[in-house]
């Protein structure tokens, strides 16, 4: 469910965090590369992605981490950052 805010929004104030699927991953990867998407290296969960020394730059429109292979999603996901600061989860369909 989506719904219009009733009034300015503050991403880092929310604990919220979009979780979606691709069916090709590293092409999604490359292709947010190749749109001018900075490339955040690996993502730290002690330092939020935004912060890092991409956060900012002319060029960047957002920031896309490298894609990991955790337990939970072994075939992999990566996390993107967009400009205004919300999170995407995106992993890899089966």
């Amino acid at each position: 469910m989506l719904a219009l805010a009733s009034g300015l929004i503050a991403p880092e104030s929310q604990a919220v965090l979009f979780y979606v699927y691709t069916e090709n991953l590293a092409a999604l990867r490359n292709h947010l590369l190749a749109s001018g998407v900075a490339d955040a290296g690996e993502y730290d969960r002690e330092v939020p992605v935004r912060r890092s020394k991409l956060w900012g730059t002319a060029n960047a429109a957002g920031l896309v981490a490298t894609i990991r292979h955790p337990f939970y999603m072994s075939k992999g996901e990566m996390r993107v950052e967009d400009l205004d600061g919300y999170t995407l989860l995106i992993g890899q369909l089966e």
